[in-house]
């Protein structure tokens, strides 16, 4: 070996070296100056058992979600999400939400026996959430609730 390929390999480690050790320090400075937001969590599985927001702090752009034994509940199914007020029939129970901001993240159950109706306007925003036994029927939102949007008329509703 020669000893320029020598010379080489040892500033090529050590230039590696450093940058890798910049590249960490700058990530924890980011992390470290990352803004903190507030998450909201609340669980809802029927008209008589609506949990109490849990709220915490989380740094931007961290992963947060629920415990995973929120599926194995019993007497209860997973039916969707409310994240800022937006109806996500998309989304797994055990999905990773990313902080980007202030967020109110509500998971929603349907009980053995009853079932969760969401009323919602054509955007995904909640309009009103009940809970309603099989076999039985939803109370539709009064008017005064549903959106208002230039054209949009409630006739009736079905």
């Amino acid at each position: 070996m020669s000893r320029r390929w020598m010379l080489r390999t040892l500033f090529s480690v050590l230039f590696l070296s450093a940058l890798l050790g910049i590249s960490s320090l700058t990530g924890e400075r980011l992390l470290a100056d990352a803004p903190t937001h507030s998450v909201s969590f609340n669980a809802s599985f029927d008209d008589d058992n609506i949990g109490t927001p849990y709220l915490v702090d989380h740094p931007y752009n961290d992963r947060i979600g629920f415990a995973s034994s929120i599926t194995a509940l019993e007497d209860y199914t997973f039916a969707f999400f409310i994240v800022n007020g937006h109806v996500r029939f998309d989304l797994e129970p055990d999905h990773m939400f990313i902080v980007n901001g202030e967020m109110e993240i509500e998971a929603v159950f349907s009980g053995d026996e009853k079932y969760a109706v969401v009323f919602m306007d054509t955007n995904g925003e909640i309009i009103k959430l009940e809970y309603v036994d099989e076999n039985a029927n939803a109370i539709p939102p009064g008017e005064e609730l549903w959106p208002t949007k230039p054209g949009f008329v409630v006739d009736a509703l079905l």
